[in-house]
């Protein structure tokens, strides 16, 4: 299922459908919405990425995305870079990805995981 058959299911003509779209003004962009299988039209996403105490971030992914997810980490909250070590993926499975976050954490760290 591609971007542009789920977002003509979803949008009615002339709504904000672009992938980089965020019609539920929730944070998340129509794409990030698509890749997770949450409803583009209510806010919902943080039921679809959570993180638990083992610092491990669980990402739904629904069956026949066509989606790749990356890691990004911040100190401040403004500024992201996607993470090239310092997590490993726990679970790859074909209903959620986990990754665990390993690297030594000793000020404030922001984590967030982005569709492409």
């Amino acid at each position: 299922l591609g971007y542009a058959t789920w977002a003509g299911m979803v949008f009615e003509s002339g709504e904000a459908s672009a992938p980089t779209d965020d019609f539920d003004g929730d944070g998340n962009d129509n794409f990030f919405e698509y890749a997770v299988g949450s409803d583009p039209k209510k806010n919902d996403a943080g039921q679809h990425v959570t993180m638990n105490a083992e610092r491990e971030i669980w990402i739904k992914r629904p069956e026949g995305r066509q989606v790749s997810l990356k890691l990004e980490a911040s100190d401040d909250l403004t500024s992201f870079a996607t993470m090239v070590s310092g997590f490993e993926i726990v679970s790859a499975g074909p209903e959620e990805l986990v990754f665990r976050i390993t690297e030594a954490v000793t000020t404030p760290r922001f984590y967030r995981a982005v569709a492409e």
